[in-house]
């Protein structure tokens, strides 16, 4: 299992991946769903996406910090 924490904007972010390509995502202690990745063969190579109620902007900006912390 994994987790993460950073802040983006002021929010306070918290991910767990407790299985592979799924991360539950909590935001100011409060969780709001599930993103996942997508592999492509072209850059960016990952695409972070999610069924849940989490803009896109936040989707894509959480997921960049996922990977920074993975480096």
């Amino acid at each position: 299992m994994e987790i993460y924490n950073f802040d983006i904007d002021g929010l306070e972010i918290g991910v767990t991946a407790e299985k592979e390509n799924e991360y539950h995502v909590s935001i100011d202690g409060k969780y709001i769903g599930i993103m996942y990745t997508s592999f492509l063969n072209d850059p960016p190579f990952i695409q972070w996406y999610t069924g849940d109620l989490i803009c896109d902007d936040l989707v894509y900006r959480i997921g960049e910090e996922i990977m920074y912390c993975d480096r």
